[in-house]
């Protein structure tokens, strides 16, 4: 892949995952990762290089996924945020 591919909301198994990040994908965590705890392996499962982190619905905040991705990551929601800036600034080039 020479132009990084970011798949929005996932929700998909651990097997999946790997596979995507294996093959130069991005994977974006969302509303699911509140409502399936299912996915907390599999978020666990991803490098923190290679995750964002997003919410496109009013019934889950931005802050709810914040905290509770630091949360199963073992990191402060600051330190999370500079993670994901720091794979903003990888993906984007800025």
């Amino acid at each position: 892949i020479t132009v990084p591919i970011i798949l929005h909301g996932f929700s998909k198994n651990e097997p999946t995952a790997k596979q995507m990040i294996d093959n130069g994908f991005y994977l974006s965590f969302g509303k699911y990762l509140l409502r399936n705890p299912e996915l907390k392996q599999v978020f666990l499962s991803v490098p923190n290089d290679r995750f964002f982190l997003e919410t496109d619905t009013i019934e889950e905040t931005l802050e709810g996924v914040y905290t509770l991705a630091a949360h199963y990551k073992g990191l402060t929601v600051e330190a999370l945020q500079k993670q994901v800036g720091t794979n903003w600034d990888t993906v984007f080039k800025t």
